[in-house]
């Protein structure tokens, strides 16, 4: 049951990230026709698909250190992608701030400071390393719940 879980959380994770970014973003360009109002919907969407992520990695951060018959350090046990994983999502939650706190709205005017472009690039290259690691993850922990 436990494996379960994490099975679906890595999938709403992985796979809600990638519907997001290959459908939602581009249609939402579409209908919206304007980067910023996008931007505020990606802005409130990225808090849930970031609080799944830190759940993905507490759920499986449990299960690997309780369930994994391996003898060794917790390192060993858990593994470097849960490491990497888990500093990106804290650096995503960093960058989010940063990005949210580089957009003004000045009467009824808004004014995107000049870093937000930079800092942006580096949410999304984050997030796309995460994409990348989170299938090798996902795999990894159903090994130990397998072994």
């Amino acid at each position: 049951m436990f494996l379960i879980v994490i099975a679906l959380l890595y999938a709403l994770w992985w796979g809600g990230f990638t519907f997001y970014a290959g459908f939602v973003v581009p249609q939402g360009m579409k209908i919206l026709g304007d980067h910023f109002k996008m931007g505020l919907i990606t802005q409130s969407v990225t808090n849930y698909l970031n609080a799944t992520g830190v759940s993905a990695l507490f759920v499986s951060l449990l299960f690997m250190v309780f369930f994994n018959r391996q003898a060794g350090n917790i390192f060993r046990i858990i593994g470097w992608d849960w490491f990497v994983l888990a500093l990106l999502q804290a650096l995503l939650f960093y960058v989010h701030h940063l990005l949210s706190s580089s957009i003004q709205l000045i009467s009824s005017d808004v004014q995107l400071e000049h870093r937000f472009y930079n800092t942006h690039r580096i949410y999304l290259l984050a997030s796309t390393v995460m994409w990348l690691i989170i299938p090798f993850h996902a795999y990894r922990v159903k090994e130990v719940g397998d072994s």
